[in-house]
C-alpha cells in the first residue's frame, strides 16, 4: 500500500459498512490479479472503492483490468461507490489532483480516468488539507471550461443515468 496510515481511515470506513448490516468481500487491487477482480466483481452487488493516492489506484485498476470487469459488474446492476480517489478515479483525466496526490507514487503512462462520469469531481472541499489544492484545480480546469461538481466530506454525489444530485447529511 502506497499510503502510509491508512488503516486509521479505512478501518472505519469498512466498519461502518459492517455496522449498517453489510458482508463485505475486501479486495485489495494492490496485491489482486485480474481473475480475483472477475470472482469479486462477479459476485458484488455493490462496489466500493475508496481512497488513497489517485494515481497509485489507477495504475492498479490498470494492472489487474479492474475497470473492464467493473463495467461489466455495472451492466449487470451493480452499484458503484467511489470515496475519494475511488470517485476520482471515475472522471476522464486524474492529472487535475497532482497537487493533492504525488503522481511519481505510480508508473502511469496516461493519466486517462474511467470515463465513468464526464465531469470532474472535487472532493474533500471542507478540508483545508485539500481545498486549497482543490481550488487550484477549479481555476485550471474552468480555464478550459470544464465540467465540475464540487463535495464536501459530508456530501455524496448520487448519479441514475442523467440525474445527478447532491446528498448531505
Amino acid at each position: 500500500m502506497v499510503e502510509d496510515n491508512f488503516e486509521d481511515w479505512l478501518n472505519p470506513e469498512l466498519d461502518a459498512f459492517r455496522d449498517a448490516g453489510f458482508d463485505l468481500d475486501v479486495l485489495d487491487l494492490a496485491i489482486a490479479s485480474e481473475e480475483q477482480c472477475i470472482e469479486k466483481l462477479n459476485r458484488a452487488d455493490i462496489i466500493y472503492v475508496t481512497g488513497g493516492n489517485t494515481f497509485y489506484l489507477l495504475e492498479k485498476i490498470r494492472q489487474t483490468n479492474f475497470e473492464k470487469h467493473l463495467r461489466n459488474a455495472l451492466k449487470l446492476g451493480a452499484i458503484y461507490i467511489g470515496s475519494s480517489a475511488g470517485s476520482i478515479v471515475c472522471t476522464p483525466d486524474i492529472d487535475y489532483v497532482r497537487e493533492v496526490d504525488d503522481p511519481k507514487k505510480a508508473n502511469l503512462k496516461s493519466t486517462q480516468g474511467m470515463g465513468l462520469i464526464d465531469f470532474y469531481l472535487m472532493v474533500h472541499m471542507n478540508q483545508p488539507k485539500f481545498s486549497n489544492a482543490m481550488n487550484k484545480a477549479i481555476i485550471e480546469l474552468e480555464k478550459v471550461n470544464a465540467q465540475i461538481r464540487r463535495i464536501e466530506d459530508s456530501q455524496a454525489l448520487y448519479i441514475d443515468g442523467n440525474l445527478i444530485s447532491i446528498i448531505s447529511e
